[in-house]
């Protein structure tokens, strides 16, 4: 094992596959938030030094493109919406950012509590949440600066601050029995779009994006919701909590249908892809799981602490009963590593080691992995051909356990069984490709 360690780095110990660390002259606090453009050509950054940073990812070496200054305080969450950067702060306001000119042309104002997530709601407005214990619906000028006054809704309820957000296409039409908390889904007639909140009140809360109602309130959670994901057909809502469960919802009556336990400590982060979901937690651990029957097939690690943020990849191949098996699942982690693994057999393959801190954020871009970190650098590796890598000789997998292996491909084996059936339901097509 040392000596194939050995042939994953350079004479100075720096991994074979790093190919940039943008550190000097670009931020000078943690990296908190990354985004991609639609196109995946520009990748934007949100740090703990109060601004923004765009990057550009397909020339051979990534540029930064310069800084957006104006926030007061940290910034918390950044996306992409045309031509615009929207990025949020401690500092209570959101702004909107031309890419070009990097100038900050509206600043929207209203939350009294820092700003937790912001996200695109159609093409018109995008949601905000708020340690305020609200979200916020504000109209986006596409084509200019906006509106004097943008807040279209406020959503209030929720008993804590709110974080994870989700905007939602559903059809509601066959809701008429469901009991809601006040004009609910029964009253919809067609597909609508629904807005669905997380809280640390122990609640998901799903509303009327046109009328601001709450029509569902999703008990069961112990401790705080940490993260969100709904299904293609907006049909099933998974939620994630600090309580160490994934619950699986029906969208429209609130109704559990079955509970995901495994892991041992609070669930960080979650993506679906298929009828799989992935999962990371600070037990050190990612895991994935088949929804329909909420068996978990794969564990991933080793990891020496907590897996903070997770990208599923896809690759080719084919698993019975889900289609397109995701190729490789990346982690990143708060020892300062982010992991490649191979999504099917649950083998460590690649270790990109180099960060001085924990890594807060990862994004894949055509063979490429960003890492954003709390050590205030963006490094670039390549994570090109992972699939056919030897298991990889990080010193820790040393110790991984062959009997636990085995055990996990007889219950691969078992689900993929089951799985061949056929499928009434679509894909999520939420993996990137690989290809």
């Amino acid at each position: 094992m040392g000596n194939m360690k050995s042939k994953e780095t350079t004479a100075d110990g720096r991994s074979i596959y790093e190919r940039e660390a943008l550190g000097s002259g670009t931020h000078d606090g943690s990296i908190n938030c990354m985004a991609l453009s639609e196109d995946g050509s520009l990748l934007v950054t949100g740090s703990e030094d109060c601004t923004a940073r765009l990057w550009s990812t397909k020339t051979d070496s990534t540029e930064s493109l310069g800084a957006l200054e104006g926030h007061t305080s940290y910034i918390t969450c950044v996306t992409i919406m045309a031509d615009f950067v929207i990025s949020g702060s401690a500092d209570q306001t959101i702004r909107k950012w031309d890419m070009v000119s990097r100038e900050c042309v509206f600043i929207f104002e209203g939350h009294r509590g820092n700003i937790n997530s912001v996200i695109p709601c159609g093409g018109d407005y995008i949601l905000s949440s708020s340690y305020d214990k609200t979200a916020r619906l504000w109209y986006f000028d596409p084509e200019g600066e906006g509106e004097e006054s943008p807040c279209v809704r406020v959503f209030e309820g929720h008993q804590k601050p709110i974080y994870p957000i989700l905007v939602v296409w559903t059809n509601l039409s066959d809701s008429s029995d469901s009991d809601s908390d006040s004009e609910g889904f029964g009253d919809c007639s067609e597909r609508e779009e629904i807005i669905v909140t997380g809280s640390n009140d122990t609640t998901a809360k799903t509303w009327s994006r046109d009328s601001q109602y709450s029509l569902q309130t999703f008990h069961g959670h112990e401790q705080p919701v940490s993260c969100m994901v709904a299904d293609e057909d907006s049909a099933t809502l998974i939620t994630a909590g600090l309580d160490r469960t994934i619950r699986i919802w029906t969208m429209r009556d609130a109704k559990c249908q079955r509970v995901l336990e495994g892991h041992s400590l609070s669930i960080t982060c979650m993506q679906l892809v298929g009828r799989l979901l992935y999962s990371g937690s600070t037990d050190r651990t990612a895991r994935a799981w088949v929804t329909e029957f909420g068996e978990c097939t794969r564990v991933f690690e080793p990891h020496s602490h907590s897996v903070t943020c997770i990208k599923v990849v896809k690759g080719v191949g084919e698993f019975p009963g889900v289609g397109e098996f995701p190729g490789v699942v990346f982690t990143g982690c708060n020892d300062c590593k982010a992991r490649a693994f191979d999504a099917k057999s649950g083998a460590l393959k690649r270790t990109f080691p180099g960060h001085t801190a924990g890594i807060s954020c990862i994004q894949y871009i055509d063979g490429k992995l960003f890492t954003g970190s709390t050590d205030g650098t963006l490094r670039v590796w390549n994570a090109t051909n992972i699939t056919e890598d030897q298991p990889s000789p990080e010193e820790e997998a040393e110790e991984y356990d062959k009997e636990h292996m085995a055990e996990q491909q007889k219950r691969l084996n078992d689900v993929s069984r089951r799985l061949s059936r056929p499928y009434a339901g679509g894909d999520i097509d939420d993996g990137v490709s690989m290809e």
